[in-house]
């Protein structure tokens, strides 16, 4: 860590660069929390998710977490901004920056920020309503579709949401048409505390105005929705689509839940019951591959699971003791963490890989432990999640 504030900036090249950011995240007033200090100056940070060399139009790499630094002054005065330069998430600006040199170890890109030259720039580059346009043809169609359900979440970045939901099935009202194949559906709009612009209700039809996406023809922009219809094509696909498929497999009955695309069962485990799903793709309902791997594990259980939790003790229980379990409580042995972590929920993917879901009984307060498998049958990770 730097000692002085010359140290520091010698972390950072020499040369000056004049960019264009986005800024994805800064500190504002009324928040809790704040930066670093260094001597006399705060450490202020805001972090970009796009950046463009002004010089050369070039959009550069933001992977990662992307940084911008800079010293503010403790004392700034009674109506200055405490921590310099005062951005605001979603806008874009010129900045003069010397980039930091990283190291080979470093996972993120960091600017020093020498001077803000342009406030709120206006760049179609970094416009993510333009950016998500050019994904799509220029052609509207308009599609009588079958939505599989309401919109349940939604990716956020720089001011703007992408919500999105599953077409089963799409009628070309010019042509009549049916499209039996299932499409994704998706748009941008702001992000705000108000509903979603477009929300359907689940196994609904309706006339919509779409783009179609320029590589994947089962990809559509949507442009508008004209009104809830009836279409005679998409009511006769409706019907199939929600007659029960449920399948035997040994004394195991398996349900389909199509919302989540995966057939849920259960089978005794050593005993005790075990829940198991098996995900499916849209549109496809096999599981042949699924029930291979399924039964691999019931042919030998004790063993198979004996080596999961071998595995998981391996990984886990010196982070439980250190790291999780209250001062109070006395540390927990390797027998007893196996035996509290209990049964699993297993989940098989169509390529034959698997996630094993264990509830930590506390170890890890309110947490799992989840366990993935590849489709080799090889134990990949041991981790806490939730």
């Amino acid at each position: 860590m730097a000692e002085g504030i010359e140290e520091y900036k010698e972390g950072f090249r020499e040369d000056k660069r004049e960019l264009l950011v986005r800024i994805s995240w800064c500190y504002k007033k009324g928040k809790s929390g704040g930066f670093g200090t260094l001597g006399d100056y705060y450490k202020a940070r805001a972090r970009f998710d796009m950046a463009l060399d002004a010089a050369t139009g070039e959009l550069l790499a933001t992977k990662g977490f992307c940084w911008l630094e800079w010293l503010a002054p403790k004392k700034t005065g009674p109506f200055g901004f405490k921590y310099g330069y005062k951005l605001k998430e979603g806008k874009v600006y010129r900045i003069l920056a010397r980039e930091y040199i990283n190291k080979p170890s470093d996972k993120f890109v960091k600017y020093y920020v020498e001077d803000v030259l342009e406030h709120d720039v206006k760049e179609k580059s970094f416009d993510p309503v333009y950016l998500f346009g050019l994904e799509y043809g220029d052609e509207i169609f308009d599609l009588a579709v079958l939505i599989k359900n309401r919109i349940i979440g939604y990716v956020c970045s720089a001011g703007h949401r992408t919500p999105g939901t599953t077409v089963i099935a799409s009628v070309d009202l010019r042509t009549q048409e049916i499209d039996g194949s299932p499409a994704s559906l998706r748009w941008i709009e702001k992000d705000s505390c108000s509903s979603i612009k477009y929300n359907f209700n689940d196994l609904g039809i309706y006339h919509i105005r779409a783009r179609k996406s320029k590589t994947n023809a089962n990809s559509y922009m949507l442009v508008d929705v004209v009104k809830k219809v009836k279409n005679e094509k998409l009511e006769q696909v409706k019907e199939e689509y929600i007659r029960p498929v449920t399948f035997m497999h040994g004394e195991a009955e398996f349900i389909l839940d199509r919302r989540y695309n995966r057939f849920e069962g259960s089978q005794d485990y050593l005993g005790e019951k075990c829940e198991v799903w098996l995900e499916v793709l849209e549109g496809d309902i096999s599981v042949k591959t699924q029930l291979q791997r399924l039964d691999e594990i019931f042919t030998d259980l004790p063993a198979f699971d004996n080596r999961v939790r071998e595995f998981v003790a391996c990984e886990l229980l010196e982070f439980a003791n250190d790291d999780w379990l209250a001062e109070e409580e006395d540390a927990v042995t390797k027998e007893e963490f196996v035996r509290r972590i209990g049964i699993p929920l297993i989940t098989i993917y169509p390529e034959g890989s698997m996630s094993l879901m264990f509830e930590s009984d506390g170890m890890f307060t309110d947490h799992v432990i989840t366990v993935e498998i590849n489709a080799s049958g090889e134990i990949e990770e041991a981790k806490i999640q939730g």
